[in-house]
């Protein structure tokens, strides 16, 4: 049994820690030093969970954040005239256990996703021929089509948490998705996965092993409203959640926004991190690091030095595009999500770049749009083609702006890079194994979508059963070296 050390120790036991982990003390003159056990960088979804479990469990913590509030890829918008919000960046989570606690931690009210308005249409319209079109399989056969693959999911129980692969590899996972559609019957849900992950690129041509991920037993399970799992949000205001994780953690105490880390030093004694605050740089020394940005090497070379083998795993990452946008001034109808769908593709599937739908919100004459792209385009690009994607819907409904000027971007967020992946043959060369070994390595750890997926849900199943014991036992064990 670990016998608790007085705070007296606890202080000592950290400055000899992260004496070696630190910059020259001379260097040091006029920077704030801050001690935490953890720092965090990243304020996502993920970065977010992390720090107020470990909060929760007893641990000082540092986050390090580069928005001015937490939260990552979710993106409310308020309407102040009327103090209506609606989501368009995470819109629906599966009701499991660390959802229902983490929102019961923060005091945000879960309420049942039931659809984008009430009394919600669905249209569908080919964007790029403009014309109105109808879905290749009917309801029927989608249902069916979710029961067959939850029944494939279920041969892969391994793939609920994080990448843990056997070996053999079995060789349906290495199948194009779309040859694996082909091969179980499955087909009818491909549109399905591909509305729901935008930001997938070309769903067909992924090696099945993510596209299992990006859309796992907990969103088919959901999808199908098994009993318990069915979806849920937070009320069409996923920033309060965030926001309430914010007050718990301290703003500017243990939460620096707008702030950005400059120097990352590690070794086996600990980890120091310099930030760039609007108060000014500090320095945040602690045991561990976490990251929970995307690990690209042009994300973390600014700040991090990273070991020969990190450079060597992170350099094979290829990644997605994503942008989820507020239009206005369409003159689509108040209740209408429109689908964009090409009949004469295969599985009805736009080809990328895409504008993947027009949502309904609760805000009269606003609607949701999000686009997708397999490969870099500039930005001013992609708003272009969103707006040409909502003249075309106009053209092919007859609808019109209400005001002069036609359809305008009243919000853009760029959620890129998304969908880290890498090829077939290094999946086979045991890439994840690698990446998973480096967990602890250098007294840092990583957590986020590209260690599990996109889904919130999921990143913090992950995060509590895999990130966090190691995380603590990490600790734990620096603790009680330092006692002895």
């Amino acid at each position: 049994m670990l016998l608790p050390r007085s705070p007296y120790l606890a202080s000592l036991a950290l400055q000899v820690i992260t004496t070696f982990a630190s910059p020259t003390s001379s260097a040091n003159a006029t920077i704030e030093t801050i001690d935490r056990d953890v720092v965090v960088i990243g304020g996502g979804s993920s970065g977010t969970y992390t720090a107020i479990r470990l909060q929760q469990l007893g641990k000082s913590v540092a986050v390090v954040e580069k928005q001015n509030r937490l939260g990552g890829h979710v993106n409310t918008y308020v309407d102040y005239f009327t103090n209506t919000t609606f989501d368009y960046g995470v819109i629906i989570m599966v009701n499991i256990t660390v959802v229902r606690d983490y929102f019961a931690y923060l005091d945000i009210p879960m309420g049942t996703f039931q659809g984008y308005v009430p009394n919600q249409q669905t249209l569908y319209a080919d964007f790029a021929s403009e014309t109105n079109v109808s879905t290749m399989y009917n309801d029927a056969q989608v249902a069916a089509a979710v029961l067959g693959y939850a029944a494939q999911l279920e041969k892969y129980s391994y793939l609920s948490s994080g990448y843990h692969l056997p070996d053999p590899i079995p060789k349906d996972l290495l199948l194009p998705f779309g040859t694996f559609l082909e091969k179980y019957n499955l087909t009818a849900l491909a549109y399905t996965i591909w509305y729901i992950n935008e930001g997938a690129g070309d769903i067909l041509a992924q090696p099945t092993l993510y596209m299992l991920k990006y859309f796992g037993l907990l969103q088919a399970q959901g999808l199908a409203g098994v009993s318990g799992m069915q979806f849920v949000n937070a009320n069409n205001d996923y920033q309060s959640l965030y926001n309430s994780a914010l007050t718990h953690l301290g703003e500017d105490t243990n939460a620096f926004l707008d702030s950005v880390p400059t120097n990352v030093h590690r070794n086996d004694t600990g980890v120091s991190v310099r930030v760039a605050t609007p108060t000014g740089e500090k320095l945040i020394r602690a045991k561990k690091l976490v990251v929970s940005i995307p690990p690209k090497i042009q994300e973390l070379a600014p700040f991090l030095d990273m070991t020969s083998n990190e450079q060597a795993l992170f350099s094979q990452f290829n990644n997605s595009f994503h942008y989820a946008v507020v239009v206005g001034n369409t003159g689509f109808p108040p209740d209408a999500l429109i689908e964009n769908l090409n009949p004469k593709a295969p599985a009805d599937l736009p080809p990328m770049p895409a504008a993947y739908a027009f949502a309904p919100t609760p805000v009269e004459g606003l609607h949701i749009v999000w686009c997708g792209t397999s490969h870099y385009e500039p930005v001013a690009q992609i708003k272009t083609a969103i707006l040409e994607a909502a003249r075309a819907v106009q053209r092919t409904y007859n609808y019109t702006s209400p005001e002069a000027g036609g359809p305008k971007i009243i919000q853009f967020r760029d959620h890129s890079p998304t969908q880290l992946e890498v090829s077939v043959e290094a999946i086979k060369d045991r890439f994840y194994d690698k990446l998973n070994a480096l967990q602890g390595d250098m007294n840092t750890f990583w957590t986020g979508a590209t260690w599990e997926s996109h889904s919130s849900s999921a990143i913090w199943n992950f995060t509590e059963y895999e990130v966090l014991p190691k995380i603590l036992e990490s600790v734990i064990h620096m603790d009680w070296l330092c006692f002895l």
